[in-house]
């Protein structure tokens, strides 16, 4: 299934250009995520509220639309 919203294109540049690096950053957040107790749709929250202090427009959409995907409420979100 084809993502609605790819990927910001300087983000698929870095990824293109340190394949290496972006992997291992991945499985990173891949272990963090799998090593708490909390599950994915409060971690979401979590992150775009923390996107939103350090005003990361680009994280925010992204943590938006994977909070959407994890089961948070438009009302969660906006919360």
């Amino acid at each position: 299934m084809a993502k609605s919203n790819p990927l910001p294109h300087h983000y698929q540049s870095i990824k293109a250009r340190y394949p290496v690096l972006s992997d291992a950053l991945e499985d990173l957040g891949c272990a963090v995520r799998q090593a708490g107790p909390l599950d994915s749709k409060t971690s979401q929250l979590i992150q775009l509220a923390a996107s939103a202090a350090i005003r990361s427009q680009g994280a925010v959409h992204s943590h938006t639309r994977r909070a959407l995907e994890t089961g948070a409420s438009a009302r969660e979100i906006q919360h």
